[in-house]
């Protein structure tokens, strides 16, 4: 049946109008439900098993419509709409798959009832918030409204307030502090007041209790499941109602329902606290609550904690208790015509029967036997096939089997124990968890090489369909290993659960695992006590299972007393609702005439503006192109404009820079004009000092030679005088020396004759006289020599006076003729000086010249410089600051290769990026960019050794960016076939590249068409399964995509790139350029010296 969407306002319209004849199914939380839900819907809350039982097709009807009034309606035939809906799932293909919500759809899509399916769109808080007044809560009723929604509201309560069995009463009392019941009654604040309950123990799969700080609260986390292993929290759960009794307090124990979990734990406490036997602990809660149920897994986990409560009490478990005869309902137990005798001795049989679903261990030591028989019922196994397992080294295939008993015997060490085993392996839980060192010790040992793998097959009759599996032969196989555990259906590999989850619906339980009767177990059952054998007969013949089911039916049949009664009490409202609804139903009859004239309206007016928005469509559309047009020829004016700004930005620049070289060129000029002019005024003045100091010099010289002449004629005058005067001076100068030397004799013979006068007086004797006159005779004998020792020096001193003025006069005459070279070489020197002035001053002109053109030449070479840095910034900022690092890390790692020397075939084998390394129009610059997107700055590497070169002594250096290789050799390119047709191009036909690089490029670009339209585009993408692009950049992928808008041509990185290797070329002239002139320079500079 098909399923649809119901959005919140037709919802409303069905709950106003026809509430009677549609569904409300709510599949959300039960707590969520309690607490807000839509009026007269009803709630699902499926358990585990329900929603595993799911998977393998609908379920019963009656777990998914809880309600039985709501079930009869919909069996009946009154309801005509069911509308499901969850917490705000948008629509009901969005449901997970084993979402209640789903499974309730599964279920209701294969009924045979005309009643149309739906799904609430956005779930119950999109309608909570479009509609309150729809919905119910719990703590407040809206009175208010139209008779119409009280209506509504009334029938919606009568509906809504419907609860399932197990949530009617409140909970009842197993011990004065010990209460049981369900999530419902743990949720009611009133019920636990009036109970004075304090402590809540929750048994549930999720931690759902919404009142944590109020209560002493616990929370054991267990499914409903035969997996389920709920007697490991016996002790926690006993130890917290202790806890709770001690304080003084009162617990409730509850689940979800309140019918398999909590009260598993109430009873495993009253059997422990209370020494009761399980049947007796089952009693007492079955007659407090009626409703409970635990699962056959439960039940057998209670009776083995019964085993170990009654074990330390040995009064009660001494007390055998009566066999009580019943049915066999299971595959896990004995056929129904199997009986056995024990005695109390030893018992070893030399073979014993069971079912051949069932195969058994040997018993005995002596010549194994195994038989098996087969029931109505059963699957038998039709082949076992053995390789590598212990000691079946080859692969070993059993067969026949016999659907009725089956024989095995042989000698000890032929392999009958592990052919068991082999079987026990595929079917027992014994050998689900093994460690490494388990799995190796099944492999076979032995002479040759190690078996590393074995398997077990298992080949299964199931033509009466005990698997749920379409086949009549049915495969199961065990792989196992050192490392690996596989289990595989039909040669289709299956996980341990699902296997489990099969064999249990054939009815291989694993919580009775008495289908397999282990060795040794014949003669345990023989010897045991007679209480330990009658409570095996009890589990192996199902008496537990019939009390149970005796009271369940005792309880169904209550039940179904009370649904008798509520059966008529619904026939009563049907009959009235008939009656209601036959009044109506002429009401309902013209609704239908002006309903569907109304559609018929409704369809005529949308079908008009159906067709006028079409025509707008159409003309939108019309514009639309036309637009497309104007705004193509509009963006390419705009480029244009936009190109001319920046050739006319660039002209500005240069005028610029011109305009400033040339003032200072002007500046400079001024300042050699001022220096100029200073010189030639300095020059002026000198000139004119010159012709007054040559004007006065020639007077001065007429004065001077007339001064020279009186003084000769004086000089000769003189000279006359002079040699009249000198004989007359000479004759007076000799008188006069003679004069003074008579002068000198006389005073000396006065001074000799005053001391001789002296000496009369000074001396006493002769003999003092003599002494002192030697010694002045010997005094004047020295004075004598020292006046000759003068004498002679003097003489020396003339001779060397004499000498000296010869060579003074010779060097005299010498200095003469020097200073008169002297002279001559500063003439030469002045004149060569006027010479060399008049070439510096030649060379500072041309110097201020090449200054000037140096000035302008840096100054373009700035510009340049500042252009390239603006096209560097706009690729950094188009492309990624990540990706031109990672370049620039390139470049250090190749430099740093080259300054040392090393890695040359690194060098040589590096290619560059791949936007370097082709070239195409710029009409294509769009489309390329777009088809690579960043792969233009992927590098071309030649091996992929080179690559990993690079990538080492980049880490090494610890450098920043990322890179990525195209390494040559490693890339598989293969020729593609392109389509032969005028509306498309292969995009790499229009690239100008090395073909050295053609692997290269045809990985990046090879795949590529480049399309006339769109239209064009998404026929060739669809047809041959190749990317297509248009021009403008629109993209169609061979995957369905498609990507496209409005591009920024302005951001071309390729347009930069172009533009960047311009400036780089102009900047590499202009540095060459200017390098050449300092060359000649510096060349004519050193020729000048030269």
């Amino acid at each position: 049946m098909k399923v649809s969407s119901m959005d919140c306002r037709r919802l409303k319209k069905i709950i106003r109008k026809e509430c009677g004849s549609c569904l409300i199914v709510d599949c959300r939380p039960y707590f969520s439900f309690t607490n807000s839900s839509i009026k007269g819907s009803v709630n699902v809350n499926l358990n585990s098993l329900v929603v595993r039982r799911s998977r393998g097709g609908p379920v019963p009807l009656q777990f998914v419509i809880p309600d039985e009034r709501a079930l009869f309606r919909l069996r009946e035939g009154s309801i005509s709409a069911i509308v499901a809906l969850d917490d705000r799932t948008s629509h009901w293909q969005k449901l997970k798959k084993d979402s209640v919500a789903q499974i309730v759809i599964n279920t209701l899509s294969h009924l045979a009832s005309g009643a149309s399916i739906c799904f609430l769109k956005g779930g119950y808080e999109n309608f909570h918030s479009q509609y309150p007044e729809l919905c119910t809560e719990v703590k407040t009723t809206d009175q208010s409204g139209t008779e119409t929604e009280k209506r509504v509201s009334s029938h919606s309560e009568k509906l809504s307030h419907r609860k399932p069995d197990y949530d009617q009463g409140k909970p009842v009392e197993i011990l004065p502090f010990l209460y049981l019941g369900s999530a419902y009654h743990a949720s009611r604040q009133d019920y636990l007041s009036d109970l004075h309950i304090t402590a809540l123990l929750n048994v549930s799969r999720r931690d759902m209790h919404p009142t944590k700080g109020r209560y002493d609260y616990k929370w054991i986390p267990v499914e409903d499941s035969p997996m389920a292993d709920i007697s490991s929290h016996f002790q926690e759960a006993i130890e917290f109602i202790d806890q709770v009794k001690q304080s003084g307090g009162k617990v409730l124990v509850h689940c979800e329902a309140g019918i398999s979990r909590s009260p598993t734990i109430c009873m495993a406490y009253i059997m422990r606290t209370q020494k009761l036997r399980l049947d007796e602990a089952f009693e007492i809660i079955k007659q407090r609550r009626a409703v409970i149920s635990p699962n056959f897994s439960f039940m057998g986990q209670l009776l083995q904690y019964e085993s170990e409560v009654l074990s330390n009490t040995p009064a009660l478990a001494a007390t055998p208790e009566p066999a009580t005869p019943c049915v066999t309902e299971s595959a896990s137990f004995f056929a129904n015509d199997f009986s056995a005798t024990f005695s109390t001795k030893s018992f070893e049989p030399p073979m014993f029967t069971l079912p051949t679903s069932c195969l058994q261990s040997p018993c005995s030591a002596k010549g194994d036997v195994v038989y098996g028989l087969c029931s109505d019922w059963a699957i038998w196994v039709l082949q076992v096939i053995i390789q590598g397992f212990r000691s079946y080294r080859d692969q070993t295939v059993v067969d026949p089997f016999s659907p009725k008993h089956n024989v095995i015997v042989g000698r000890n060490g032929s392999g009958k124990s592990n052919f068991f085993y082999a079987i026990q392996f595929v079917l027992s839980d014994e050998f689900s968890h093994l460690r490494p060192e388990q799995r190796l010790a099944l492999l076979h040992e032995g002479t040759g090489p190690r078996v590393i793998s074995a398997f077990v097959e298992i080949i299964f009759d199931n033509s009466d369909n005990r698997l749920p599996i379409d086949k009549e032969e049915v495969s199961l196989r065990r792989v196992i290993g050192a490392k690996k555990d596989q289990y595989f259906l039909d040669k289709k590999m299956v996980t341990k659960n699902d296997v489990m989850n099969l064999l249990e619906s054939a009815g291989f339980s694993r919580s009775n695992p008495y289908y397999i009767v282990k060795q040794g177990k014949i003669n345990q059952m023989a010897t045991a006590p007679d209480s330990q054998r009658l409570k095996l007969l009890r589990e192996v013949a199902g008496t537990r299972v019939y009390d149970e089911r005796k009271e369940e039916s005792i309880s169904l049949m209550k039940e179904t007393e009370g649904k008798r009664e509520k059966i008529n009490e619904l026939l009563k409202y049907i009959e009235e609702r008939l009656h209601t609804l036959e009044d109506e139903k002429e009401e309902l009859a013209q609704y239908q005439k002006w309903d569907k004239m109304r559609r018929a309206l409704e369809y005529t007016i949308y079908n008009q503006e159906l067709n006028e928005t079409r025509a707008k469509l159409d003309e939108l559309s019309s514009k639309r192109e036309t637009c497309g047009d104007k705004s193509r020829q509009l963006r390419d004016a705009q480029q244009d404009a936009r190109d001319k700004v920046e050739e006319t930005e660039r002209v500005v620049r240069e005028l610029k820079s011109k305009v400033s070289a040339m003032r200072e060129e002007k500046e400079q000029l001024s300042a050699e004009r001022q220096e100029q002019i200073k010189q030639r005024t300095k020059l002026e003045l000198k000139a004119k000092d010159l012709q007054d100091e040559l004007a006065g010099n020639s007077e001065q010289r007429k004065r001077l030679l007339k001064e020279r002449q009186k003084l000769l004629e004086k000089i000769e005058e003189k000279q006359k005088e002079l040699q009249e005067t000198e004989p007359k001076f000479n004759m007076v100068k000799e008188k006069e020396e003679r004069g003074i030397s008579r002068l000198a004799q006389a005073t000396q013979e006065r001074t000799d004759l005053y001391a001789k006068q002296g000496r009369g007086s000074q001396f006493t004797s002769k003999e003092e006289r003599d002494k002192w006159i030697k010694k002045e005779l010997k005094s004047l004998d020295q004075a004598i020599n020292d006046k000759k020792r003068q004498i002679a020096a003097i003489h020396k001193d003339l001779e060397d006076t004499e000498m000296n003025k010869e060579k003074n006069l010779e060097q005299y005459s010498k200095l003469d003729q020097d200073l008169n070279e002297v002279k001559t070489r500063v003439e030469e020197l002045d004149k060569k000086y006027y010479e060399v002035k008049n070439k510096k001053d030649e060379l500072q002109s041309e110097r201020n010249y090449l200054w000037r053109e140096e000035n302008a030449e840096q100054q373009a070479l700035a510009a340049k410089r500042e252009d390239l840095e603006k096209k560097q910034q706009l690729l950094r900022a188009a492309t990624g600051k990540a990706i031109l690092n990672g370049i620039d890390s390139i470049n250090k790692v190749l430099e740093h290769f080259r300054r040392k020397g090393i890695n040359q075939h690194v060098i040589n084998g590096y290619h560059g990026i791949v936007m370097n390394n082709f070239e195409c129009e710029p009409a294509f610059y769009t489309c390329v960019e777009v088809t690579a997107g960043t792969r233009l700055f992927y590098h071309i590497v030649e091996t992929d050794e080179v690559s990993t070169k690079i990538l080492m002594e980049f880490n090494k250096m610890n450098l920043p960016g990322e890179v990525t290789f195209l390494p040559l050799s490693k890339l598989d390119v293969r020729d593609t076939a392109y389509p032969e047709t005028n509306d498309a191009i292969p995009m790499i036909s229009k690239l100008r590249y090395s073909p050295n690089f053609d692997k290269a490029f045809k990985h990046v670009f090879g795949k590529t068409l480049i399309c006339r339209s769109m239209e064009v585009s998404t026929q060739l993408a669809r047809a041959f399964t190749m990317d297509c692009i248009t021009l403008e950049g629109d993209q169609v992928s061979h995957r369905g995509a498609l990507t496209g808008g409005y591009y920024d041509t302005r951001k071309s990185r390729l347009e930069l790139q172009k533009d960047m290797r311009k400036a780089e070329e102009e900047l590499a002239e202009l540095e060459a350029k200017l390098n050449e002139n300092l060359r000649r320079n510096i060349e004519h500079i050193l020729f000048i010296k030269i």
